[in-house]
């Protein structure tokens, strides 16, 4: 697999920055 970023990977799943570290938020909770 070729480097891919957290920025492009967002892209493709339409999330924004903003959204990821939500979700990473989320995930430390549980």
């Amino acid at each position: 697999l070729e480097k891919v970023t957290q920025n492009d990977l967002a892209r493709y799943l339409g999330i924004t920055p903003v959204g990821l570290s939500r979700i990473k938020k989320r995930t430390q909770l549980t």
